[in-house]
């Protein structure tokens, strides 16, 4: 993300580490499909953002060229 302008919050190797805004990589996956690599079961797996990504949202969509009305 950060070789096209767009590092990630809390990443202390590409992007801009600030432990007071975040203290982890703001890195969040919301839906996932996979097939399972014994079984070959379809899984469709959900997860809400966590708070701590979910307080820096207002600031990411108003503050970042990354950002998009749409997400």
């Amino acid at each position: 993300m950060a070789s096209i302008g767009c590092p990630l919050a809390g990443d202390w190797l590409y992007g801009e580490e600030d432990p007071d805004l975040i203290p982890r990589p703001a890195l969040h996956a919301y839906a996932l499909d996979l097939d399972h690599p014994v079984t070959g079961e379809h899984l469709s797996l959900t997860a809400p953002i966590p708070a701590d990504m979910a307080r820096l949202a207002p600031e990411l969509l108003t503050e970042t060229e990354c950002a998009s009305e749409e997400i």
